[in-house]
């Protein structure tokens, strides 16, 4: 999130948890970086049935991140 961002995250990764919509889902192996996945209450309260309904988050993102980040979306 934070490379996404460009800017720090805890606060609002903090808030989010706490609201319910997100989860802590464990850490990459690899990087360590903690990893959350979205709630039932998430997909509740923005009224959609599944992830898939969500827009591609591609168009949104910085131009100068790394390929591997792009990637992975």
């Amino acid at each position: 999130v934070s490379a996404i961002r460009g800017v720090n995250s805890d606060g609002v990764m903090r808030t989010l948890t706490l609201r319910g919509l997100i989860e802590d889902a464990g850490q990459d192996p690899e990087t360590q970086a903690h990893l959350y996945r979205t709630t039932g209450y998430f997909l509740e309260r923005l009224g959609l049935r599944s992830l898939d309904e969500l827009p591609d988050l591609a168009p949104y993102l910085p131009d100068d991140l790394p390929d591997e980040i792009i990637e992975e979306q």
